[in-house]
C-alpha cells in the first residue's frame, strides 16, 4: 500500500492554469443575452489533466463541461448567461474548474453580471495602434464596436480630440445588445517622427457609463519597424497522420527606411519560408508557416517564429507558434462567430458558411444542436476523417420579428471529440422596412405594381404600406 502511495506521488502532476479569474458580463434587461464569453484552461504542469468544469449559479453556464489536456496545452471555454426572470441588478457567481489529480485543484474564476434596465456604452477593443513611416502613406483603418449593452436606446455620438485622428460614422443610435463598427483613420501628413496619443470618447445623454473612450497611439517612425500579422498561430493535427496545411504570416515595414529582415525558428518541427527579404517602408510580405508532425507522439509543442532586422527600432520580435497533435478526433470550428443584418421585408438570409473541421485522429461523428427558431442550419451533422472539413449553412429569417437584436448560440458536438462541444455565436440584427410610409401626393393604391412586379406589390402588403387615396 505505501509503495503504491509513492509511485502515485511520483507520477506527473497536472497543474491547471485560468487566463482569468474574474469575468465582467453587462447585459440589458429583458435580453438579448449577449454573446458568450471565452475562458481559458491550460495544463501548466505535467502529465494529463481530466478537467471539469461547474457553475454556482442558474443563471451561468459554460461549456464544455470536462475535456482532457495535455502538457501545455489550453482550451477556450464558452461562458454564457441566461437572463430569463432576472431584473436590473448586480449578479453573482463563479466557474470552479477541478481535477482530483493536479496540484492546485480546484481553480475558480469569479464571474459578474450586470443587468442594466437604461443604455450602457461599450467599446471594444479597448486600445488601437497605428505605425507609419516619416513621410509615407497613410496606414490602413481599424476598427472600434460600439454597443449598448443596457436597456432602452442608445443614442451615441464620438468625439476625436486629436487632429490627426478620425472616424466614421461619428454617430448612431442602437437598441438593447446591438452594435456599430466606426472605422477609426489616422492622417500623420507634416508629423515629425516620434510617439503620439490619441483617442476616441463616445458619449450618449442616455447611458449610465458615459463617456467612454478607446486609447490611440500613432508611431510615426524613421527607422524600420517590424510589424506582423497575426499575433501568435495555433496548428492541430492528428497522431500519425498528414501534417495539418500551412499558415501565413504577414510581415511588414511599418517605419522608414527598408528592412532588411531574416526568418528562423527554434524547433526541428517548425519552418518558415522564404527565411530572409527586404520591404521598403510601408511594404508587406506573406509568409509561410509550416510543421512537420511525422514522429511527434500526443502532446503540445510550443516553439516560435522570429524575425530579425538590423537598424529596426523593435528587432527582434517573436512569433508564437502551438502545435497540438491529438490522439482523439477534435472539433474545429472557423469562424467561431456570425452576424446577420436583416430588414422585416427580408424572407430570409443569404447562408453563410462555417467549417467544421476534424483537427485530430479517428473520426469526428458532429451534431448540431441549439441555436434558435430564426436561424436554420443545414445539415445538422456528418462524419469526418482526419484533417476532414465540412461546410455548415447558416440561414438567418426575420419574418414576423420585430426590429432588433437578437442572439443564439449554436452548439456542434461529438462525445467522442476531446474538446465536445465547441459554440458559435450568431447574431442577428433586424431592422425596420426602407419601404415609404405614404405615397407620393397624387398616388395610391399599389401604384401598378400589383401589375408590373409582383414581388414588390406582395412585398407591400406584407408590411400593409398600401397607399391611401
Amino acid at each position: 500500500m505505501r509503495t503504491a502511495i509513492c509511485l502515485l506521488l511520483l507520477l506527473p502532476a497536472p497543474q491547471i492554469g485560468l487566463s482569468a479569474t474574474t469575468l465582467t458580463i453587462d447585459a440589458p434587461e429583458g435580453g438579448p443575452a449577449p454573446a458568450p464569453s471565452t475562458l481559458t484552461v491550460q495544463n501548466t504542469g505535467d502529465g494529463k489533466l481530466n478537467w471539469t468544469a461547474t457553475s454556482t449559479a442558474s443563471w451561468l453556464t459554460v461549456t464544455p463541461t470536462s475535456g482532457r489536456l495535455n502538457k501545455s496545452e489550453s482550451i477556450d471555454l464558452a461562458v454564457s448567461v441566461n437572463l430569463s426572470g432576472l431584473t436590473s441588478g448586480t449578479f453573482t457567481g463563479s466557474l470552479r474548474i477541478s481535477d482530483p489529480l493536479a496540484s492546485n485543484s480546484p481553480q475558480t474564476c469569479a464571474v459578474t453580471l450586470h443587468v442594466n434596465a437604461v443604455a450602457r456604452i461599450a467599446l471594444s477593443p479597448s486600445s488601437l495602434t497605428f505605425t507609419v513611416a516619416l513621410g509615407g502613406l497613410n496606414p490602413p483603418s481599424q476598427s472600434v464596436s460600439v454597443q449598448n449593452t443596457g436597456g432602452g436606446t442608445l443614442s451615441w455620438s464620438a468625439a476625436f480630440p486629436t487632429a490627426w485622428l478620425a472616424g466614421s460614422p461619428s454617430s448612431g443610435s442602437l437598441t438593447p445588445g446591438a452594435s456599430q463598427s466606426v472605422a477609426l483613420s489616422v492622417d500623420a501628413t507634416g508629423l515629425p517622427a516620434g510617439t503620439y496619443s490619441g483617442s476616441m470618447s463616445v458619449s450618449s445623454s442616455s447611458a449610465v457609463n458615459s463617456p467612454q473612450s478607446v486609447g490611440v497611439t500613432l508611431i510615426v517612425s524613421q527607422a524600420p519597424l517590424i510589424t506582423r500579422t497575426p499575433s501568435s498561430l495555433t496548428f492541430d493535427g492528428p497522431q500519425g497522420g498528414a501534417s495539418p496545411a500551412s499558415k501565413s504570416l504577414t510581415l511588414s515595414n511599418g517605419g522608414g527606411g527598408t528592412l532588411t529582415w531574416s526568418g528562423s525558428t527554434n524547433a526541428a518541427w517548425l519552418a518558415v519560408s522564404p527565411t530572409s527579404g527586404s520591404l521598403t517602408a510601408g511594404n508587406n510580405q506573406a509568409l509561410s508557416v509550416s510543421v512537420n508532425t511525422t514522429g511527434l507522439t500526443e502532446g503540445t509543442y510550443l516553439a516560435a517564429v522570429q524575425i530579425t532586422a538590423a537598424g529596426a527600432s523593435n528587432s527582434p520580435q517573436g512569433i508564437p507558434v502551438t502545435l497540438n497533435v491529438n490522439a482523439l478526433p477534435k472539433i474545429g470550428v472557423s469562424p467561431g462567430t456570425l452576424s446577420f443584418v436583416m430588414s422585416i421585408d427580408q424572407g430570409s438570409s443569404a447562408p453563410a458558411a462555417v467549417s467544421v473541421t476534424n483537427t485530430g485522429s479517428g473520426t469526428l461523428n458532429w451534431t448540431v444542436a441549439g441555436g434558435a427558431a430564426w436561424l436554420g442550419t443545414s445539415p445538422s451533422g456528418g462524419a469526418l476523417g482526419a484533417l476532414g472539413s465540412q461546410p455548415l449553412l447558416m440561414t438567418a429569417g426575420a419574418g414576423g420579428m420585430a426590429p432588433g437584436h437578437y442572439t443564439a448560440t449554436v452548439q456542434i458536438s461529438d462525445p467522442a471529440a476531446i474538446n465536445s462541444p465547441q459554440t458559435v455565436a450568431v447574431d442577428l440584427t433586424v431592422t425596420d422596412s426602407p419601404l415609404p410610409l405614404h405615397a407620393p401626393a397624387g398616388q395610391c393604391g399599389l401604384l401598378g405594381l400589383e401589375l408590373l412586379i409582383p414581388a414588390v406589390a406582395g412585398m407591400l402588403v406584407r408590411r400593409r404600406r398600401v397607399f391611401p387615396c
